[in-house]
């Protein structure tokens, strides 16, 4: 058994008037309000599933916030049945449903396009398992034996225009048109219009080690800081260092609410 010391920030940002992200922690603590600025930090354990998750809502305006806070409170909802079933099916109950209510929600406010984006992180048995669509992003920060440094180590791919061409072949990493197309989301919750199922991009379980650092982000972060940043800022600071991550990407100029959960793992003593 670990111990985690959690800490969540959400904040508007410099440049927009509403917040339209939202995250969810195990203790069923959200954004309930779409507050401007939002910060929690507690410390438990893994002697049980731990869920923790982002979500970047779409839509402009009251819609982004209602997407994005439809997407965490279903997955407060659905806790139980996170506690006691697979979590890979019941987090993919929660993205077929998730998408239709935000789609009739959509159809009801009369909008063509909406909807919010989902990283996951389940910790369970001395794993982690990390689920997403869209382009909010998981890391971890580790310690390479081999190596004899700390990494920061990508956990999820980006649903995106951008990313399915680079993939492809058709555009590198630094090509003008991967930085237009960076933002078109090809996944999220709200695009099953049709309700022929939605599921999360599952990654393959992995053993926790102490030292672990997780961090859950939505794109406000990744828009203002690089992975060179994001590593020495959790590197930097321990107990609080997703008020230190969210602030590094706003000093840096970030145009987008910008919010980060970071769970780090220590020996129990």
């Amino acid at each position: 058994m670990f111990r985690l010391k959690i800490s969540a920030v959400s904040d508007v940002g410099n440049f927009r008037d509403n917040n339209e992200d939202n995250f969810y922690l195990d203790n069923g603590v959200y954004n309930r309000e779409s507050a401007d600025h939002a910060a929690y930090a507690y410390e438990t354990d893994t002697a049980e599933k731990r869920i923790f998750a982002v979500c970047d809502g779409m839509g402009g305006g009251a819609m982004g916030e209602q997407m994005s806070l439809t997407a965490v409170r279903m997955l407060d909802e659905l806790h139980p049945m996170l506690m006691n079933k697979n979590t890979a099916a019941v987090l993919n109950k929660h993205a077929d449903e998730a998408n239709r209510a935000i789609c009739e929600a959509l159809k009801e406010a009369g909008a063509d396009m909406g909807g919010t984006t989902s990283v996951i992180l389940s910790l369970e048995d001395g794993r982690a398992g990390v689920y997403n669509l869209g382009d909010s992003r998981a890391y971890l920060m580790r310690r390479d034996a081999e190596r004899g440094k700390i990494m920061l180590y990508p956990l999820t791919e980006d649903h995106t225009l951008a990313q399915r061409k680079i993939k492809m072949g058709i555009y590198t990493e630094d090509d003008p048109w991967a930085q237009r197309e960076k933002h078109m989301l090809t996944k999220f919750l709200g695009v099953d219009k049709t309700y022929l199922g939605l599921n999360y991009q599952k990654n393959e379980p992995f053993s926790l080690h102490a030292g672990d650092v997780f961090l859950l982000c939505s794109d406000g972060v990744t828009d203002g800081c690089s992975a060179r940043q994001i590593l020495s800022v959790l590197h930097q600071y321990r107990g609080d260092a997703a008020a230190a991550v969210v602030q590094a990407a706003l000093d840096a100029g970030s145009r987008d609410n910008t919010t980060a959960v970071v769970i780090e793992v220590l020996e129990d003593n």
